[in-house]
This record gives structure tokens, C-alpha cells and sequence, in this order.
């Protein structure tokens, strides 16, 4: 279902939450207050999401390549599976999102907190992570290959044997830590 971003704001004012598979690419969410809202498997490709307020919301599969999330809250939303792909997430907040499975290929996460995030499985190839904040998230089985973790805070964030790192990447002198088993 096909609808614009005044359509989808006047029925999330008028306490509607459930916005799963609603075609809103190229739309413009800038600054929209859009928590708790369910955007499962939407297509959010191109949409302009700046400084958009998604905490706790549900984007699980949505489709968010070429998205401008720069400066979004995405604390504690779930993306499960969501794609990513050249997505701008510069300075946006993920405390504790869930991005297991995400790809976040060539995605701009510079300045980013991904703070406790769950990136179990998450494709990172030629993503920026430059002073992306990562203590505590779960990378365990990430696929890093190919981006750029220079500057990037990784103390403390977990890996594992399924983690994949470009030849050359220690995890143990960027001070990270092995998940337990």
C-alpha cells in the first residue's frame, strides 16, 4: 500500500501504529516523531529520515538502501534483517537495536552509537565506521571484511570464532572481546 509521509503522520497522530509493507520510498519523515511505530518489511528506500524518532520501532526486513538516517534515534528499534545498503546513518543513535542479520554495506555509520547492538550476522562490506561507538555490541558471527573500522570504538564489543575481519585485523589489540561459548 502506497502512501505519503503527511498520510502516514496524520494516522501516527491519530494513535495508529501499524505500518508493515507500506510503500513510503522517497518520502519525507525529517524529524517526524515515529516511536513504537511498526514498519515491518516497509519500503523506505531514499526516504528522507533525518533526525527522525524510530525508537523501539519495528523495521524488520524493511528496505532502508539509500536512506538519509543521519541523526535518527533508533534506540532499542528492531532491524532485524533490514537492508541498509548506502544508507546515511551518521551521528543516529542504536543503543541496544537489533540489527542481527542487517546489511550495512556501504553504509555511512561515522560518529554512530551502536552501543549494546546486536549485530549478530550483520554485513558491514565498505561500510564507514569511522569514531563509530561499538562497546558492548554483539558481533559475533559480522561479516567486517571490506569496511573501514579505522578510528572505530571497538573495546568491548564481542566476537567470535564466525566473525570475519580483513587479513591483518586483531580483535584482541583493538580490545575486543571473545564471546564465551
Amino acid at each position: 500500500m502506497s502512501i505519503d509521509s503527511d498520510a502516514i503522520l496524520k494516522r501516527y497522530a491519530d494513535g495508529e501504529r501499524d505500518f508493515s509493507n507500506s510503500q513510503l520510498s522517497q518520502a519525507n519523515l525529517a524529524q517526524a516523531d515515529l516511536r513504537a511505530a511498526s514498519l515491518e518489511s516497509a519500503d523506505l528506500s531514499k526516504a528522507n529520515c533525518i533526525d527522525v524518532d524510530l525508537m523501539g520501532a519495528n523495521l524488520t526486513k524493511a528496505n532502508c538502501q539509500h536512506t538519509n538516517l543521519y541523526q535518527a534515534n533508533l534506540t532499542d528499534a528492531n532491524l532485524t534483517e533490514a537492508n541498509l545498503h548506502q544508507a546515511d546513518l551518521r551521528r543516529a543513535q542504536l543503543h541496544r537495536t537489533n540489527l542481527q542479520g542487517a546489511t550495512l554495506t556501504q553504509a555511512n555509520l561515522m560518529e554512530c552509537q551502536l552501543v549494546g547492538a546486536n549485530l549478530q550476522g550483520a554485513i558491514f562490506g565498505k561500510a564507514d565506521l569511522y569514531d563509530c561507538e561499538l562497546a558492548g555490541a554483539d558481533l559475533c558471527s559480522a561479516d567486517l571484511r571490506g569496511a573501514d573500522i579505522f578510528g572505530a570504538k571497538l573495546a568491548d564489543a564481542y566476537y567470535d570464532e564466525r566473525t570475519q575481519f580483513d587479513p591483518g585485523v586483531n580483535p584482541d589489540q583493538l580490545k575486543m572481546q571473545k564471546a564465551s561459548a
